[in-house]
């Protein structure tokens, strides 16, 4: 009886285990996998507050920014002065190539930004 229960454990798991294993080898890891650890050419996130040290790194820079650009542009937009919305991407970006920051951003919305690593 022992015998039998091994080699229905032995064909579970040959039965399971080959076709996972060939899946793994046709497809690669998932894409989720590949979201957390990018290739290393470009990484995107969405920065908020609640992202860590690196996060509010950045999201702090880009705050500091937003005020400066208020401080420029009196007639900016209601939402960026009242503190809602961060500056727009263009002067965001020039900022940033002029503190020659590792990271720019691709796309605003709101207080959330997406960013993306530059090498």
């Amino acid at each position: 009886m022992t015998k039998k229960h091994l080699g229905l454990a032995i064909g579970l798991l040959v039965w399971v285990g080959l076709p996972a294993l060939g899946a793994h080898i046709l497809f690669g890891p998932s894409s989720v996998v590949k979201s957390i650890r990018g290739n290393g050419q470009v990484h995107h996130e969405i920065a908020s507050i609640d992202q860590g040290s690196l996060g509010s790194m950045r999201y702090k820079t880009l705050l500091r920014e937003t005020k400066l650009y208020v401080h420029q542009h009196p007639d900016a937009d209601p939402a960026i002065i009242a503190g809602k919305a961060l500056a727009p991407k263009d002067f965001l970006n020039d900022e940033l190539k002029t503190h020659n920051a590792n990271f720019r951003v691709r796309e605003v919305m709101g207080l959330k930004v997406e960013l993306y690593d530059v090498l």
